[in-house]
């Protein structure tokens, strides 16, 4: 995993325990990428506190619906999360912005300059839109925007497990992707990722879940979507569970050398 990306949460100097995003992974591999989202979609919305004059004083409400958080159009794919104007700047971006002819330096720019033209949701809600090119499937950039913050754009160049959940899920891809191994190809990833948003929807059922999307993407294929329901993703978590603990239990322990009563 490219450690620079674990850096956001300082850069636009809010607690990590207020970024608050329902869950997005994205893995490069050896032969495309492969990028997946929970189908939770929980709308975020700053709004002023209804018996206090102070207009700083704001709650958050939320209203929490299923669709699927991946556009794609032409040779573009956005995965949004945060509040309702992470699908707005998805759209923009998939719709407006060109991508033909320009550096990896200039499609940022160009994709910072969409997301500033919209603006984050405001207060305390951090939106993320993560981009993938099918020209260009060595990286994809992950965009953050706080309300009228100028946005921040990282590359990914292995991977990144991002959305409300402590460490359980990033687990296996920050072991199994990490950047002293050598990349994996998509038919692995997307397994990967898979089993990444099962166990983040076992951590956080009430943050994230409702299925999954996992979208690949590969010069030869372009981009693929395969969908999995709530059932699916909880059968394959508690599947594989299982055949952990299996595993766990067949390993062979070193000779005792020496007991202690």
């Amino acid at each position: 995993m490219s450690k620079a990306i674990y850096l956001p949460a300082a850069l636009i100097r809010i607690p990590e325990k207020e970024i608050r995003m329902t869950f997005q992974v994205v893995l490069i591999g050896s032969d495309g990428v492969v990028c997946g989202s929970d189908r939770m979609i929980a709308d975020r919305r700053s709004v002023i506190h209804p018996y206090l004059k102070d207009e700083s004083d704001t709650v958050e409400l939320i209203k929490r619906t299923t669709g699927r958080k991946i556009l794609l159009l032409r040779d573009i794919a956005c995965a949004f999360a945060g509040g309702p104007n992470a699908e707005i700047i998805a759209r923009r971006i998939i719709t407006d912005c060109d991508q033909d002819g320009l550096s990896l330096i200039e499609w940022q720019n160009q994709i910072v300059a969409c997301a500033k033209s919209v603006g984050g949701s405001g207060g305390r809600i951090l939106d993320e839109v993560i981009v993938i090119r099918k020209n260009n499937l060595g990286v994809a950039v992950r965009l953050l925007i706080q309300g009228n913050d100028t946005p921040i754009p990282f590359i990914v160049e292995r991977g990144i497990c991002t959305g409300d959940v402590v460490q359980a899920a990033r687990f296996l891809s920050e072991q199994l992707c990490d950047e002293d191994s050598p990349p994996m190809p998509v038919y692995f990833l997307e397994r990967l990722a898979l089993l990444s948003i099962a166990f983040a929807s076992k951590e956080n059922p009430t943050g994230i879940g409702r299925g999954c999307d996992i979208l690949t993407v590969t010069p030869e294929q372009g981009f693929a979507i395969r969908q999995y329901d709530k059932n699916e993703v909880d059968k394959l978590c508690n599947e594989f569970t299982e055949q952990l603990r299996q595993m766990v239990r067949g390993i062979d322990m070193p000779r005792l050398v020496e007991s202690f009563q």
